[in-house]
Order: C-alpha cells, then sequence, then structure tokens
C-alpha cells in the first residue's frame, strides 16, 4: 500500500490536472462569450486569436496531466476515493492501481483486465465530475445543455439573453433552469 506522504504528492497531482482543466474551461469560457463581439472590433480578433492559441495548448497540457496522473501514476488521493461516491469494487481498483497495473489488478481480484480498466474509467469519471463540481460550484448530472445555462445563469444573464444565445427559445430556457434549480435543491427561478 502506498504511504500517506506519496497521497500527498498524488492529491497534488491531480490538482495540477484539475488546475489545468479550471484554466481550459475559463478561456473557452472566454472565447464563447466573445465570439460575437469580434466582428466590428480589431482588438477583440487579436484577443480572440490569442486566446485561441493558449486553448489548444492548455487543452494539450489537460490531456497530458490526465494521461499522467490518472492512468500511468495511478495518482488519487484517498480523500478523493474517500469522497467521490465510489462503489467499493471501484475504490478497492483505485487503490490497487497505485501499485499495480490492469492485468495484476485483474489476476488478484479474478477479473479481467478489461473489466479492471472498466471499472477504474467509471471511478475516475466520479471522481472527476465530484471534483469539477467542487471546485466550479456546478451541479452533478446536468445535460451538457443545462451546463450552458447555468454557466450563463450564474453570469447573472436572463432566460430570455440566455436563449439568444444558445439558438434556443425562452420557455426551453425556462424549464431547464427549473430543472437546475430542482438538481441543486433550490425553488428560485427567474422568470424575466
Amino acid at each position: 500500500m502506498v504511504k500517506h506522504s506519496c497521497n500527498n504528492v498524488f492529491s497534488t497531482w491531480l490538482d495540477i490536472y484539475f488546475q489545468y482543466k479550471d484554466s481550459y474551461d475559463k478561456i473557452n469560457s472566454f472565447m464563447v462569450n466573445n465570439c460575437d463581439k469580434v466582428l466590428d472590433d480589431i482588438n477583440k480578433k487579436v484577443e480572440l486569436e490569442i486566446a485561441s492559441g493558449i486553448r489548444s495548448d492548455m487543452l494539450e497540457m489537460v490531456r497530458k496531466t490526465k494521461q499522467l496522473t490518472i492512468y500511468e501514476y495511478g495518482a488519487i488521493a484517498e480523500e478523493y476515493i474517500e469522497s467521490s461516491g465510489l462503489t467499493k469494487r471501484q475504490a478497492e481498483v483505485v487503490r490497487l492501481r497505485k501499485a499495480y497495473n490492469f492485468r495484476e489488478i485483474g489476476k488478484l481480484l479474478g477479473i479481467s483486465p478489461e473489466a479492471v480498466f472498466k471499472t477504474y474509467k467509471q471511478a475516475i469519471r466520479k471522481i472527476e465530475n465530484t471534483m469539477s463540481a467542487k471546485r466550479s460550484d456546478s451541479i452533478p448530472g446536468l445535460s451538457d445543455q443545462q451546463s450552458q445555462i447555468y454557466m450563463y445563469y450564474k453570469e447573472g444573464l436572463k432566460p430570455k439573453e440566455i436563449a439568444e444565445r444558445l439558438g434556443i427559445s425562452r420557455d426551453v430556457v425556462k424549464i431547464q433552469i427549473k430543472r437546475i434549480n430542482q438538481k441543486r435543491g433550490t425553488k428560485q427561478v427567474n422568470k424575466k
């Protein structure tokens, strides 16, 4: 088993991954929010061109960090394993992954390496969703459309403005905001 001091290193590696991911998401959000403003403003065109280059580099760093941290190092801290709602089997596989490869884990648990990998990927997805939700105040279980609507809603946009940006009806936005608030456990719906 891995010593506690290693968990701090593992936690740091995973934190680095999430920092890269958060930075990528912020750059992406900046580009989405400003893409309609570039037509008449040369400065905005330059900013978006620079942001596009940064976004590409950041996406590559997110991919590399994830590959190293999660799949090569198995660097998942115990606190993440315990707080992400993993099944007993998922937690067991994640813990074993710190010291063994998928084939060795399969032999230890009496399952195929493919089943080990699938279980590990499911666990990683749960951990990522839990950690992302904690970092960004987002809500687990939102669809892509609901996530976009929630992002704009948090920025203070009204349903009509959100609908215009996303090319959907205001009624769809209101319904989605209601569903988002249900998932958040609140009843607040902006009706304007």
